[in-house]
């Protein structure tokens, strides 16, 4: 929600969209502050309208440190090029500093994959150019038993200034489906620090491919939401201690909060999808669509409609009063199976359709003995 982009590739025919193993890169750029983000990819065939999307999992950026020596960007790739002319790349926006970086942000290898490019960014070398030195490198993969499954050794470059580019080959040719994590540690000798990096790297079977194909029409719409829509979803379910307690945590550990919060709310367990969850979310969206100031503020889910449609749901009946015998318009939405028949009572106060809840039957909301008598006495105008 803070930056988007969009690209399209056009396909020339029939036999060419049946093609398999296509590749598309394209690259989004934008400066954030420290702190943990998701991103989002959607796909639509413009065609048919089908689409599909997948989230890349939450992804920290720390704050950065200019005193010591770090690793920053690390990142696998399908393939990274060196390129003697930048400007001469076809796809600019793949390219950083002098080498054509084909990202594999997911870390997702087919076993027909024989190589995986690992990419990382040096800053804080101790550098000084009448006095040349090395720093040293030095990469192994772990299983998911925790244990060595290769190592790469170590080997030692020349510094080409304050700042350096990682940019090693691993080859994975015959390695067994599974899930792996790549280590990176690099050495200063000359300052004397150090900073090691981990990549989670997963091997799968064309198999594997296919079910996940197979099951995108099923996928959770949960993984689709922003980190800010995961936390707004849950704003009417929360105690007051459970809140003060999200607040006080970080993003890293709001995301676990949540996760955890909904493991223990899911009304079937042993489905793909947490179904009380999924219903949720189209009461949120709604209550965006159709609540929310304008389009461009989504704020539809905080005001007092969101927040009862996201309580209650659809409606069973409802009453506009554009033009009552006194007062401002109002609309009643009626609940005949909510506690024994519930309703609720909002008033267009300033005349901007910005409706206020003003009453309602139901215990802990807002009761106004005025308004009661009112819904008594109009409702022989209005039923």
């Amino acid at each position: 929600d803070s930056v988007t982009t969009y690209f399209s590739v056009r396909v020339g025919s029939a036999a060419e969209a049946a093609v398999g193993d296509n590749m598309l890169f394209n690259k989004l750029v934008m400066l954030v502050k420290p702190g943990v983000y998701t991103a989002r990819l959607t796909v639509i065939d413009v065609v048919s309208k089908r689409s599909d999307n997948v989230t890349i999992m939450p992804f920290s950026v720390p704050p950065p440190d200019r005193q010591r020596l770090t690793v920053g960007g690390p990142a696998l790739a399908y393939r990274i090029s060196y390129l003697s002319d930048p400007s001469k790349a076809g796809n600019n926006r793949m390219v950083k500093g002098n080498h054509l970086v084909l990202y594999n942000p997911l870390g997702v290898f087919g076993v027909t994959d024989s190589v995986a490019y690992l990419y990382a960014e040096l800053y804080n070398l101790r550098f000084d150019s009448a006095a040349p030195s090395k720093y040293s490198l030095e990469c192994a993969i772990f299983d998911n038993t925790g244990m060595i499954f290769r190592d790469f050794g170590h080997h030692s470059e020349f510094k080409p200034g304050r700042s350096a580019v990682v940019a090693q080959a691993l080859d994975i040719k015959g390695w067994p489906v599974g899930a792996y994590s790549v280590r990176l540690i690099v050495s200063d000798p000359a300052a004397q620090t150090t900073d090691t990096t981990q990549i989670k790297l997963q091997i799968v079977s064309p198999e594997s491919i296919a079910r996940a194909i197979a099951g995108a029409t099923t996928s959770d719409p949960y993984d689709s939401l922003s980190f800010q829509d995961r936390v707004n979803l849950v704003a009417y379910l929360l105690t007051p201690l459970q809140k003060q307690t999200l607040n006080n945590l970080t993003d890293s550990g709001k995301t676990l909060f949540l996760n955890q919060f909904w493991k223990e709310h899911d009304a079937h367990p042993d489905t793909k999808t947490t179904a009380n969850r999924t219903e949720l979310i189209r009461r949120y969206q709604f209550a965006i669509q159709n609540f929310s100031s304008d389009k461009l503020t989504p704020d539809g889910w905080s005001t007092d409609r969101g927040r009862i449609y996201m309580l209650y749901g659809p409606w069973d009946e409802k009453d506009e009063i554009s033009t009552p015998r006194t007062g401002n318009p109002f609309v009643i939405w009626y609940y005949h199976k909510v506690k024994g028949g519930s309703y609720f009572v909002f008033e267009d106060q300033e005349g901007y359709r910005d409706f206020k809840l003003v009453h309602s039957n139901v215990q802990g909301e807002r009761y106004d003995k005025d308004w009661a008598a009112r819904i008594q006495d109009e409702m022989l105008d209005i039923r």
